[in-house]
C-alpha cells in the first residue's frame, strides 16, 4: 500500500490568507509592493520568480524577507486557529482506515502541526510529520522518505514541489486550493493535478 505524503501549508492547511497578510504588514519596511486585495488570487498565477519581479522583491532583499516571514507567520499561525481545508478530514479518515499510511513534510516544526492536527481531529490518522529544515533541498527529504517507506505519493500544492519530486523521482499530485493555481501548477507538469478533495481521493484510491 501506499505512502500518501501531504505538504503542509497551503495544501492540508488553509494558512494561504495569514502569509499574504504578514507580507502586507512588512512590505512597507522592505520598500516592496503590497499584495491588494484585489490581487490576492493573481499572485496564485505567478512563480516565485515572477512574484518577485513583479513586486519588487531584488535579489539582495529576498532572504531577509523570507527570514523576516517566516518568523512573523509563525507567530501569527499561534494565534490564530489553522483550519485544514474543507473536505479534506474524510479523505485522510478514509485513506488511514482504507491502510494508506498518511504522513506531512513540512517545514513548520512537528510541535506545532501534531498541535494543528489534534485541533481538527486529524492525530490518529496522520503516521508521521517530517520536519524539512529552512533552505534543506526538499528532494533529498523526499528521497529519504521513499527509501524509508517506499512507495510513496506527493500532495503539493506548488511548482517547487512538484520539481522537487521529479527530482526525488516521486509521484506527484498538484492541488489547485493552496498557494499556486491551476494554470501555474501546469506549467511544472505534475503527474496529477486535483481540484477537490474528492477528486484527490479518487486518483489516490486508482494508483
Amino acid at each position: 500500500m501506499k505512502t500518501v505524503v501531504f505538504d503542509f501549508d497551503g495544501t492540508l492547511a488553509d494558512t494561504f490568507d495569514i502569509a499574504v497578510d504578514v507580507y502586507n504588514k512588512v512590505a512597507p519596511f522592505f520598500r516592496v509592493k503590497a499584495i491588494s486585495n484585489r490581487d490576492r488570487q493573481l499572485v496564485k498565477e505567478l512563480s516565485l520568480e515572477e512574484f518577485a519581479l513583479s513586486y519588487g522583491v531584488s535579489e539582495y532583499k529576498f532572504l531577509p524577507l523570507v527570514l523576516v516571514l517566516r518568523y512573523l507567520i509563525r507567530k501569527e499561525k499561534k494565534r490564530r486557529k489553522i483550519k485544514i481545508h474543507d473536505g479534506l478530514l474524510p479523505v485522510i479518515k478514509k485513506l488511514s482506515i482504507s491502510g494508506f499510511k498518511c504522513g506531512i513534510l513540512t517545514t513548520n516544526s512537528r510541535k506545532f502541526v501534531n498541535s494543528v492536527l489534534k485541533e481538527n481531529g486529524l492525530s490518529g490518522e496522520i503516521f508521521f510529520v517530517e520536519t524539512n529544515a529552512f533552505l534543506k533541498k526538499k528532494y533529498k527529504t523526499l528521497f529519504k522518505l521513499k527509501e524509508n517507506y517506499g512507495d510513496i505519493v506527493y500532495v503539493c500544492d506548488e511548482g517547487r514541489d512538484i520539481v522537487a519530486a521529479k527530482k526525488a523521482g516521486v509521484v506527484s499530485i498538484a492541488v489547485t486550493w493552496g498557494f499556486n493555481s491551476f494554470s501555474n501548477l501546469s506549467r511544472f507538469s505534475p503527474d496529477f493535478i486535483v481540484s477537490s478533495p474528492a477528486e484527490l481521493l479518487n486518483v489516490l484510491t486508482d494508483l
